[in-house]
Protein backbone atom coordinates (compact mmCIF):
# COMPACT_ATOMS: atom_id res chain seq x y z
CA UNK A 1 0.00 0.00 0.00
CA UNK A 2 1.12 3.75 -0.83
CA UNK A 3 2.26 4.84 2.40
CA UNK A 4 -0.32 7.20 4.30
CA UNK A 5 0.88 11.34 5.12
CA UNK A 6 -1.98 11.74 7.38
CA UNK A 7 -3.51 9.34 10.25
CA UNK A 8 -5.17 6.12 8.95
CA UNK A 9 -6.39 2.68 9.44
CA UNK A 10 -5.46 -0.19 7.96
CA UNK A 11 -8.41 -2.09 6.67
CA UNK A 12 -8.82 -4.90 4.80
CA UNK A 13 -9.55 -4.68 0.69
CA UNK A 14 -11.41 -8.31 0.41
CA UNK A 15 -12.54 -11.02 2.47
CA UNK A 16 -9.68 -12.87 4.31
CA UNK A 17 -8.40 -15.38 7.15
CA UNK A 18 -5.74 -12.89 9.16
CA UNK A 19 -2.49 -15.40 9.10
CA UNK A 20 -0.28 -13.11 11.00
CA UNK A 21 -0.44 -9.50 12.36
CA UNK A 22 2.76 -7.83 14.34
CA UNK A 23 1.74 -4.63 15.11
CA UNK A 24 3.66 -1.59 15.38
CA UNK A 25 1.32 1.26 15.42
CA UNK A 26 -1.90 2.51 16.45
CA UNK A 27 -4.70 -0.47 17.84
CA UNK A 28 -4.80 -3.99 16.32
CA UNK A 29 -8.37 -4.81 15.53
CA UNK A 30 -8.21 -8.44 14.68
CA UNK A 31 -6.03 -11.66 16.05
CA UNK A 32 -4.16 -14.67 14.07
CA UNK A 33 -7.26 -17.23 12.28
CA UNK A 34 -9.81 -14.02 12.32
CA UNK A 35 -12.19 -14.10 9.69
CA UNK A 36 -12.46 -10.33 7.84
CA UNK A 37 -14.62 -8.37 5.44
CA UNK A 38 -13.70 -6.12 2.97
CA UNK A 39 -13.59 -2.75 4.64
CA UNK A 40 -12.82 -4.10 8.26
CA UNK A 41 -10.43 -2.16 10.07
CA UNK A 42 -7.56 -4.24 10.73
CA UNK A 43 -5.36 -2.05 12.98
CA UNK A 44 -6.66 1.00 14.10
CA UNK A 45 -4.81 4.33 14.29
CA UNK A 46 -6.81 5.60 16.71
CA UNK A 47 -4.46 4.80 20.34
CA UNK A 48 -5.46 5.32 23.68
CA UNK A 49 -3.36 8.01 25.87
CA UNK A 50 -2.72 6.08 29.23
CA UNK A 51 -1.98 7.97 32.80
CA UNK A 52 0.44 6.48 35.43
CA UNK A 53 -2.43 3.92 36.85
CA UNK A 54 -3.47 2.63 33.09
CA UNK A 55 -6.76 4.69 33.39
CA UNK A 56 -7.18 6.57 29.93
CA UNK A 57 -6.40 10.11 29.42
CA UNK A 58 -7.30 10.40 26.09
CA UNK A 59 -7.12 9.55 22.24
CA UNK A 60 -4.91 10.47 19.74
CA UNK A 61 -4.48 9.57 15.78
CA UNK A 62 -1.67 8.04 14.57
CA UNK A 63 -0.44 6.50 11.11
CA UNK A 64 -1.49 2.23 11.91
CA UNK A 65 1.57 0.21 11.02
CA UNK A 66 1.85 -3.52 11.30
CA UNK A 67 3.24 -6.68 8.99
CA UNK A 68 -0.18 -8.61 8.20
CA UNK A 69 -0.26 -11.51 5.74
CA UNK A 70 -3.70 -12.51 4.87
CA UNK A 71 -4.93 -15.84 2.79
CA UNK A 72 -7.17 -15.02 0.49
CA UNK A 73 -7.55 -16.19 -3.29
CA UNK A 74 -7.43 -14.81 -6.80
CA UNK A 75 -10.18 -16.97 -9.43
CA UNK A 76 -8.43 -16.69 -12.59
CA UNK A 77 -9.81 -17.23 -16.09
CA UNK A 78 -8.41 -17.13 -19.84
CA UNK A 79 -9.82 -18.04 -23.48
CA UNK A 80 -8.23 -18.14 -26.86
CA UNK A 81 -9.52 -19.55 -30.14
CA UNK A 82 -7.22 -22.12 -31.76
CA UNK A 83 -8.03 -20.47 -35.00
CA UNK A 84 -5.46 -17.97 -36.01
CA UNK A 85 -4.39 -15.72 -38.86
CA UNK A 86 -1.18 -15.37 -40.28
CA UNK A 87 0.66 -12.51 -42.83
CA UNK A 88 2.22 -14.28 -45.38
CA UNK A 89 3.62 -11.93 -48.10
CA UNK A 90 3.75 -12.48 -51.65
CA UNK A 91 6.59 -10.56 -52.61
CA UNK A 92 4.78 -8.07 -54.52
CA UNK A 93 5.39 -4.51 -53.44
CA UNK A 94 5.90 -0.72 -54.23
CA UNK A 95 8.02 2.15 -53.58
CA UNK A 96 6.93 5.74 -52.79
CA UNK A 97 8.99 8.93 -51.82
CA UNK A 98 8.33 12.49 -50.54
CA UNK A 99 10.17 15.56 -49.10
CA UNK A 100 9.25 16.80 -45.47
CA UNK A 101 9.71 20.23 -45.75
CA UNK A 102 8.44 22.74 -42.75
CA UNK A 103 6.91 19.93 -40.85
CA UNK A 104 4.92 19.65 -44.42
CA UNK A 105 5.01 16.63 -46.55
CA UNK A 106 5.13 17.07 -50.70
CA UNK A 107 4.69 13.34 -52.11
CA UNK A 108 7.02 12.76 -55.07
CA UNK A 109 4.83 9.28 -55.46
CA UNK A 110 1.94 7.78 -53.01
CA UNK A 111 1.88 4.07 -53.15
CA UNK A 112 -0.64 3.69 -50.82
CA UNK A 113 -4.09 1.56 -51.01
CA UNK A 114 -2.49 -0.51 -53.78
CA UNK A 115 -3.41 -3.92 -52.31
CA UNK A 116 -6.42 -5.14 -50.47
CA UNK A 117 -3.97 -5.56 -47.68
CA UNK A 118 -0.17 -4.49 -46.90
CA UNK A 119 2.06 -3.20 -44.83
CA UNK A 120 3.82 -0.14 -44.74
CA UNK A 121 7.47 0.69 -43.18
CA UNK A 122 8.43 4.66 -43.99
CA UNK A 123 11.98 5.56 -43.41
CA UNK A 124 13.22 9.45 -43.31
CA UNK A 125 16.76 10.94 -43.66
CA UNK A 126 17.46 14.32 -42.87
CA UNK A 127 19.59 16.50 -45.62
CA UNK A 128 22.67 17.81 -44.62
CA UNK A 129 25.36 19.48 -46.44
CA UNK A 130 28.19 18.87 -43.78
CA UNK A 131 28.32 16.17 -40.58
CA UNK A 132 27.17 18.69 -38.44
CA UNK A 133 25.22 21.25 -40.74
CA UNK A 134 21.33 19.72 -41.35
CA UNK A 135 19.29 21.62 -43.57
CA UNK A 136 15.33 21.84 -42.78
CA UNK A 137 14.64 18.89 -45.13
CA UNK A 138 14.29 15.23 -44.89
CA UNK A 139 14.03 13.00 -47.55
CA UNK A 140 11.10 10.18 -47.23
CA UNK A 141 10.48 6.63 -48.67
CA UNK A 142 7.30 4.52 -48.22
CA UNK A 143 7.69 0.78 -48.85
CA UNK A 144 4.40 -1.00 -49.52
CA UNK A 145 4.63 -5.24 -48.63
CA UNK A 146 1.51 -6.75 -49.68
CA UNK A 147 0.28 -10.13 -48.08
CA UNK A 148 -2.17 -12.52 -47.56
CA UNK A 149 -3.68 -13.53 -44.75
CA UNK A 150 -3.54 -17.87 -44.43
CA UNK A 151 -6.38 -19.16 -41.58
CA UNK A 152 -4.53 -21.32 -39.26
CA UNK A 153 -5.49 -23.71 -36.23
CA UNK A 154 -3.21 -23.87 -33.15
CA UNK A 155 -1.94 -28.41 -32.08
CA UNK A 156 -3.34 -28.47 -28.64
CA UNK A 157 0.65 -28.72 -27.89
CA UNK A 158 0.88 -25.37 -29.05
CA UNK A 159 -2.51 -23.91 -27.11
CA UNK A 160 -0.95 -25.55 -24.12
CA UNK A 161 2.38 -23.56 -24.34
CA UNK A 162 0.44 -20.44 -25.22
CA UNK A 163 -1.98 -20.58 -22.18
CA UNK A 164 1.18 -21.49 -19.85
CA UNK A 165 2.63 -18.93 -20.80
CA UNK A 166 0.14 -16.01 -20.03
CA UNK A 167 -0.72 -17.94 -16.94
CA UNK A 168 3.41 -17.45 -16.16
CA UNK A 169 2.73 -13.72 -16.97
CA UNK A 170 -0.06 -13.76 -14.55
CA UNK A 171 1.55 -15.40 -11.56
CA UNK A 172 4.66 -12.80 -12.07
CA UNK A 173 2.31 -9.92 -12.03
CA UNK A 174 1.16 -11.60 -8.47
CA UNK A 175 4.18 -12.05 -6.97
CA UNK A 176 5.36 -8.39 -7.98
CA UNK A 177 2.88 -7.26 -5.61
CA UNK A 178 4.07 -10.11 -2.50
CA UNK A 179 1.95 -12.55 -3.39
CA UNK A 180 2.73 -15.58 -2.11
CA UNK A 181 0.72 -18.62 -3.51
CA UNK A 182 -0.35 -21.39 -1.75
CA UNK A 183 -2.19 -23.39 -4.04
CA UNK A 184 -2.24 -23.52 -7.74
CA UNK A 185 -5.71 -25.02 -9.30
CA UNK A 186 -6.20 -23.58 -12.60
CA UNK A 187 -6.70 -26.15 -15.56
CA UNK A 188 -6.90 -26.30 -19.10
CA UNK A 189 -9.27 -27.90 -21.06
CA UNK A 190 -10.55 -27.40 -24.62
CA UNK A 191 -14.30 -26.70 -26.13
CA UNK A 192 -15.71 -25.16 -29.35
CA UNK A 193 -11.91 -24.92 -30.45
CA UNK A 194 -10.92 -22.79 -27.64
CA UNK A 195 -8.61 -22.81 -25.18
CA UNK A 196 -9.60 -22.35 -21.54
CA UNK A 197 -7.39 -21.88 -18.41
CA UNK A 198 -9.63 -21.38 -15.02
CA UNK A 199 -9.39 -21.79 -11.51
CA UNK A 200 -8.48 -20.31 -8.31
CA UNK A 201 -4.98 -19.41 -6.47
CA UNK A 202 -5.25 -19.74 -2.99
CA UNK A 203 -2.24 -16.75 -1.63
CA UNK A 204 -1.46 -15.59 1.38
CA UNK A 205 -0.56 -11.27 1.12
CA UNK A 206 -0.86 -8.19 2.65
CA UNK A 207 -4.75 -7.55 1.41
CA UNK A 208 -4.79 -3.87 3.22
CA UNK A 209 -4.91 -0.59 2.52
CA UNK A 210 -4.94 3.08 4.31
CA UNK A 211 -7.67 4.85 5.31
CA UNK A 212 -7.62 8.07 6.69
CA UNK A 213 -8.94 8.46 9.99
CA UNK A 214 -11.81 11.51 10.41
CA UNK A 215 -11.84 14.10 12.84
CA UNK A 216 -15.22 12.50 14.09
CA UNK A 217 -13.81 9.10 14.34
CA UNK A 218 -11.45 9.93 17.77
CA UNK A 219 -12.59 13.65 18.83
CA UNK A 220 -15.10 14.57 21.19
CA UNK A 221 -16.06 17.92 21.11
CA UNK A 222 -17.25 19.19 24.17
CA UNK A 223 -21.44 19.79 25.08
CA UNK A 224 -22.41 22.99 26.01
CA UNK A 225 -24.22 21.14 29.17
CA UNK A 226 -22.36 23.13 31.72
CA UNK A 227 -21.05 26.05 29.94
CA UNK A 228 -23.13 28.33 31.97
CA UNK A 229 -21.93 26.61 35.64
CA UNK A 230 -20.18 29.35 37.46
CA UNK A 231 -19.58 26.65 40.17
Amino acid sequence: AAKAIKPSHMVATKDAIIQSIITRAGTPMVSEGDVVKKGDILVSGIVNIMGDFEEILGKEAVIADADIRCKTYYDYKNTFSLYYTKKKYTGRNKKGYYLNAFQKKLFLYNPRNSYPMYDIIVSEKKLHITNSFYLPFSFGRIDVREYDEEKLKYHEEEAIRIANARLDRYINELIEKDVLIIENNVKITFKNNHCISSGRFVVEEPAWKYRTILENEWRIEPTDEHSGDNH
